[in-house]
């Protein structure tokens, strides 16, 4: 601040230190958003949660409602690994004003348990339901069938209200 002016200590020294952390509150927002039933069934638009919910209880179509879920989840997982990647080594969350590196924890002998339940834990809550859903969705003709239907206009439709939304309300944060 003594050799230049607020503008351009803004541009080249606090921005570039709080974009990654913008980019994961608009990713949070962006989330939040493109998943959100509630507000878009009292407005009555047409958006891809209400899409998939008209599958699941007006159609009692378990399988469709299943196969439009994972075009969400691929949106998602892609987004979050993208973020990851932009945040590099950076934490997510400061809980003090200083840092400090935590302490080595050496498992020794039971570092291959820990791996295995660690190994279980992944498998039993992420890997195994998304293979269920994978199984019962009804196979290939089911996604092509989603891919063809309207609920794809819903969801380019719910991507788009999702970045207008995130890119307004970011700022207001």
């Amino acid at each position: 601040r003594m050799v230049s002016g607020s503008g351009r200590v803004f541009r080249k020294i606090i921005l570039p230190l709080l974009a990654p952390y913008l980019l994961a509150g608009a990713a949070i927002v962006f989330v939040f958003c493109m998943s959100d039933y509630g507000v878009p069934l009292l407005l009555r638009v047409n958006t891809y949660p209400v899409e998939i919910f008209s599958q699941f209880s007006a159609f009692y179509n378990e399988k469709a409602a299943v196969a439009a879920c994972l075009p969400l989840l691929a949106v998602t997982a892609g987004l979050f690994l993208t973020l990851k990647y932009v945040m590099k080594d950076r934490s997510f969350v400061t809980l003090g004003t200083s840092y400090r590196t935590p302490p080595d924890f050496r498992l020794g002998k039971w570092k291959a348990p820990a791996l295995l339940f660690a190994s279980a834990v992944v498998y039993f809550s992420v890997a195994f339901p998304v293979y269920e859903l994978l199984k019962g969705s009804g196979g290939w003709e089911t996604f092509s069938r989603v891919i063809r239907s309207p609920s794809m206009t819903a969801l380019f439709n719910t991507a788009a209200l999702s970045a207008v939304t995130a890119t307004v309300v970011l700022p207001l944060c």
